[in-house]
């Protein structure tokens, strides 16, 4: 789907390239910047701010808040259309710090006043609604907007620093089973609802999940993160197949709404990703706990 998106639109900016810009950024409120966004994490970090019309083009993954994909697609992780750029007229444009590192240095080279948002802890959230709220001239609602999800992430860690600890699987993708090492984005937000990780750190941060470590393993829970979107889609199969887990083996599994709550660091993953994450693990600490877990290896 998002493939189709992106080569559907690549067409038309090709074919009309002048006329969609003016027609997509006409209903932008006067006074509004205009925005270019090639990352989805800081689309949803610069539409904190400012409406999708008023983006003049997005990254082909860019699918929050609702009427952004209506905007132009101006590339994807791989490569950016810097001709369509180059007509657009913009107050600023951003990109994620895990954009494509190698293609990232060429915008610098054309547009050296890029934000780079820096978005690898939750604590960079509220550091780039900061800095982004400076950059387009809304510095003080900006302040207002990262001193609440500052206040959020305070008040879960105080919460559940002393909990009794929840041994947790964290998968994004069925088939293969794929999970999430300590050290990424979603182990952050289990950690900080007082879950840990079983899976042990890894140079790789999605591994797979073999057969047999699982058996020789154990976790509490696991939470299936395969369900949502990631631009329109479920991880590997559809959100209702059952995880093909060893025969035998019993462990609860929750089933998380949307993982671009927490594959992505944005004001959603803290007011909406983190608390489901906390209601799960809260409901699994309701049960007796089992034994120590060994840890699983990944393949």
């Amino acid at each position: 789907m998002t493939i189709i998106r992106s080569i559907t639109k690549s067409l038309i900016i090709l074919t009309a390239l002048g006329g969609i810009a003016e027609a997509e950024t006409a209903s932008c409120p006067p006074g509004m910047p205009h925005a270019v966004s090639l990352s989805p994490d800081s689309t949803e970090i610069l539409a904190e701010f400012i409406p999708p019309s008023c983006f003049q083009a997005v990254d082909a993954n860019s699918n929050y808040p609702p009427g952004i994909e209506e905007i132009p697609v101006a590339g994807d992780f791989y490569s950016v259309n810097l001709e369509f750029l180059g007509s657009l007229r913009f107050d600023i444009i951003a990109a994620g710090n895990s954009f494509n590192g190698v293609f990232l240095e060429k915008l610098k080279k054309s547009y050296p006043d890029i934000l780079i948002m820096k978005l690898e802890s939750a604590k960079n959230v509220p550091e780039s609604i900061r800095e982004a709220g400076k950059r387009i001239g809304m510095a003080e609602e900006a302040g207002r907007k990262a001193e609440k999800l500052e206040k959020i992430l305070r008040d879960t860690e105080n919460r559940f620093r002393d909990s009794p600890r929840v041994r947790v699987l964290p998968v994004i993708w069925q088939k293969p089973l794929i999970g999430a090492s300590p050290g990424t984005y979603i182990d952050e937000l289990i950690r900080i609802c007082g879950g840990e990780n079983i899976l042990p750190r890894s140079p790789v941060k999605y591994p797979e999940v073999s057969a047999e470590a699982l058996l020789s393993g154990k976790a509490d829970i696991i939470i299936n993160f395969t369900g949502g979107s990631m631009s329109g889609g479920v991880s590997g199969s559809a959100a209702a197949d059952p995880l093909p887990l060893p025969a035998g083996l019993n462990i609860r599994e929750y089933r998380f709404s949307n993982q671009d709550l927490v594959m992505r660091s944005t004001p959603r993953s803290l007011t909406q990703g983190l608390p489901e994450i906390c209601g799960i693990i809260e409901s699994a600490r309701a049960f007796p706990a089992q034994p120590a877990a060994n840890t699983i290896s990944p393949r």
